[in-house]
């Protein structure tokens, strides 16, 4: 299933795994590579960021827009990369108590948190029930085109970049509404 943890665990699937669509890993890289993108995947307790650093000549604008239209569009979700996603944050969690630093806020968390694991990491128990399947599902609810939000910043051409918009994030399909 999914649960507490599913987003931060599907964000990290996909960073971990870093095929989107037909292109392999190693082909996004190596686009990423030859077009000086630079991108980052993270969450937190309301959003899911993907941060797209790029040259702003030489195309990169349009590249940029074509690696979010395959994340956004064709996600890869591989099971290898899910496990070891998993398998991170249970570590992560399993090694709170030998920091007398994390100790300390975890049980402050905890304290002024009581049960809403909204803002405190879960605990390893919890992460060991999730799913691939129960993972995809609540990052595919965050990753719902109807729930997008762009900002850019940069010296662009803004037809050019309107042009691109257009092109690359208004043909994301969107088969079914978001989760509310």
């Amino acid at each position: 299933p999914g649960g507490v943890g599913a987003v931060a665990v599907g964000t990290r699937t996909l960073s971990e795994g870093g095929a989107v669509g037909n292109w392999s890993r190693e082909q996004v890289e190596a686009f990423c590579i030859a077009n000086l993108i630079q991108s980052v995947m993270d969450s937190n307790d309301e959003f899911l960021v993907l941060d797209v650093h790029f040259a702003a000549t030489n195309g990169g604008l349009q590249c940029a827009f074509e690696l979010l239209h395959q994340v956004l569009q064709a996600p890869r979700w591989e099971p290898a990369a899910f496990e070891r996603s998993k398998l991170a944050f249970i570590n992560t969690g399993r090694s709170v108590g030998k920091s007398l630093e994390r100790a300390s806020s975890s049980k402050i968390m905890e304290a002024m948190l009581g049960p809403d694991m909204r803002f405190r990491d879960p605990p390893p128990e919890m992460l060991e029930q999730l799913t691939l399947d129960g993972v995809r599902g609540a990052l595919e609810a965050q990753l719902h085109p109807t729930n997008l939000e762009l900002n850019v910043a940069g010296d662009f051409d803004p037809e050019e970049l309107e042009a691109l918009v257009l092109r690359y994030l208004g043909t994301i399909s969107s088969p079914q509404p978001p989760p509310s």
